[in-house]
C-alpha cells in the first residue's frame, strides 16, 4: 500500500470512530428555547428572608458601633497613659540633666582647686 492510501484509510476510520462517539443530533444546530424556573418564587418567603437579613445587618451594625466605642475609649485611655508617662520621662530627664550639670560643675571646681 502506498502512503497516501494508508493516510486515506486512517482518515476514514477516524471519522467513523468520531461520528460513532458523537450523536449526529448534537452536530446539527437547533434553536434554544426559553427555560423557565422549575419552582415559582414565593413572595412570602422572600419577604421573610429580606426582613431576617435586614435584622441581622442591623444587629451586626450595632455590634460594630459598640466595638468602635470600646476602641475609642481604649484609645483615649492609652493616650492619657502615654502623656502621663511622657511627663514623668521629661521630668526625670530634666532632673538627670540638672544632676549631670551639677556633677560636671563640681568636677571642674575640684580640678581647678587641685
Amino acid at each position: 500500500m502506498t502512503t497516501t492510501l494508508k493516510i486515506r484509510n486512517l482518515l476514514v476510520n477516524s471519522k467513523i470512530i468520531i461520528l460513532d462517539d458523537i450523536h449526529i443530533s448534537s452536530l446539527s444546530r437547533s434553536h434554544r428555547s426559553f427555560v423557565t424556573a422549575s419552582k415559582p418564587l414565593r413572595k412570602e418567603n422572600t419577604d421573610e428572608k429580606v426582613e431576617q437579613t435586614c435584622q441581622e445587618v442591623t444587629e451586626a451594625a450595632d455590634e460594630v458601633k459598640e466595638g468602635f466605642t470600646e476602641v475609642s475609649n481604649m484609645t483615649k485611655e492609652v493616650k492619657g497613659k502615654l502623656s502621663e508617662a511622657k511627663g514623668s520621662l521629661v521630668k526625670r530627664a530634666r532632673e538627670n540633666v540638672v544632676d549631670i550639670a551639677a556633677q560636671k560643675a563640681k568636677e571642674q571646681v575640684i580640678k581647678k582647686v587641685k
